[in-house]
């Protein structure tokens, strides 16, 4: 599978060159290669400074802290103190050693007072790369799942086995993260005098230290991830790739040609699909008056979550998110129709028919009549994509509810792609009457 790696890496490149000076892109050292450069190696290295952070961000906004209110810290002499409560704190004097004297005395000092609001903002960040972290264990979770399921007797490939070892070596690093994550959640909890409520809002004013001023360009990564897009292409588009890239890579180079052939189907992107398709989100096309969008590694979240639906009109079922690599919703006059293409960087016949499952888990939101009863509609079609030698697609279902479609780099046919597409594109798009829509939630 290694030889796919050049001509993946090549594309990309070249659709990323106005993010990338030529020959900028640096060789990732062995550290990096094994945090994985797609994104999750930069991830861990935001989280690793924000926790070293940590510390010196508290001890600062303590020392610029008004006093508050009044502590018992242990002192060593009677002066404007009390004796402390503690028994083992006394000590017995005279002869007949029936007198206790105290050997430890309790005095007030004043404790300072945090700017709540910067504990605010700094619970915030935290908050944001614990969800970035969440959304990584999940991406690594599912490359995990596709390596482990198999038909019996088929085993893991010398390549499948070796990419394994690379992302449970990547899954213990998540591991760590999320532990740095908490101890710096607990120090932010003992130095507040009440639960910190993230706040996007920078303070203001803004605090002044040295940790500060380092804080404040970490933010602008961890809160604007184009700020990072151009370290992370030069990371991941060398050749030869960190093993653990590989499927990452993949599914950014399917995106890629799901946007070309799109725009080959004569569909205009309205934005530079590039920051999208490596950071998620959407991609607006147009075609005379249809409209397409495109999304990208969405998180649909469960129907009974508050934030549901998505943006795309989808809700997951069984009270848990759901996150497939791309989403096509398409407007026509019966309401908007979703296909889902997952792909998979393995030719196993299991790990296809597996990306299947999302007919089941998600639904649009709102019913819709069927026959007069209203009914939750799944995605028309949830079907693979792997680096399959072949220019026709595989059904799985007589109707191609799912099914592959064999996506192979480096390949010079698009037809097993174009003819999947043009489904699609010959759906009778246009705006939908309301009369087939149901205007009530189901129970």
């Amino acid at each position: 599978m290694q030889e796919l790696a050049t001509p993946i890496i090549e594309e990309l490149r070249a659709a990323s060159s106005w993010l990338l000076e030529a020959g900028s892109a640096p060789r990732a050292s062995a550290r990096s290669a094994q945090s994985g450069g797609s994104g999750w190696g930069q991830l861990l290295r935001r989280i690793g400074r924000f926790g070293s952070l940590m510390p010196r961000l508290l001890e600062e906004l303590a020392l610029a802290g008004r006093p508050g209110r009044d502590t018992l810290v242990e002192v060593r002499t009677p002066r404007r103190a009390m004796p402390s409560r503690r028994p083992t704190d006394f000590v017995h004097l005279g002869s007949t050693r029936t007198h206790l004297e105290p050997a430890r005395w309790l005095g007030r000092e004043p404790e300072p007072e945090l700017d709540p609001a910067a504990l605010d903002w700094l619970a915030w960040l935290l908050q944001t790369l614990q969800e970035e972290l969440h959304a990584s264990e999940h991406r690594i979770g599912r490359h995990l799942s596709d390596l482990l399921i198999h038909t019996p007797g088929e085993g893991l490939s010398v390549y499948a086995m070796e990419q394994r070892q690379s992302l449970l070596l990547l899954e213990r690093q998540m591991v760590e993260a999320a532990a740095s994550l908490q101890r710096s959640r607990d120090a932010l909890g003992r130095a507040s005098w009440s639960t910190p409520r993230p706040q996007r809002r920078k303070p203001f004013p803004f605090p002044q230290g040295i940790a500060w001023s380092e804080l404040s360009r970490l933010a602008r990564e961890i809160l604007d991830p184009m700020q990072s897009l151009t370290g992370i292409l030069q990371q991941v588009l060398q050749d030869p790739p960190a093993t653990a890239d590989l499927p990452f890579l993949y599914q950014r180079w399917c995106g890629l040609r799901l946007v070309q052939v799109l725009e080959q189907l004569g569909w205009s992107a309205r934005r530079d699909p590039i920051p999208p398709l490596f950071l998620g989100g959407r991609v607006d096309f147009a075609q005379s008056a249809s409209q397409l969008t495109l999304w990208v590694e969405p998180r649909i979240p469960a129907s009974d979550r508050p934030e549901a639906p998505h943006a795309s009109g989808l809700s997951a079922h069984r009270q848990r998110e759901a996150s497939p690599d791309y989403v096509l919703v398409r407007d026509s006059r019966t309401g908007p129709r979703a296909w889902i293409l997952d792909p998979s960087f393995s030719l196993g016949d299991a790990q296809a028919r597996d990306k299947g499952r999302y007919r089941a888990l998600l639904a649009f939101h709102d019913p819709r009549l069927v026959a007069g009863v209203p009914s939750r509609l799944p995605p028309e079609r949830a079907w693979a994509a792997q680096p399959l030698p072949r220019t026709t697609c595989i059904l799985h279902d007589p109707e191609g509810r799912s099914g592959t479609v064999p996506m192979l780099p480096g390949a010079h046919s698009d037809d097993a792609l174009i003819a999947w597409l043009q489904d699609l594109a010959s759906v009778d798009g246009g705006p939908h009457s309301s009369r087939d829509r149901a205007t009530f939630r189901l129970a």
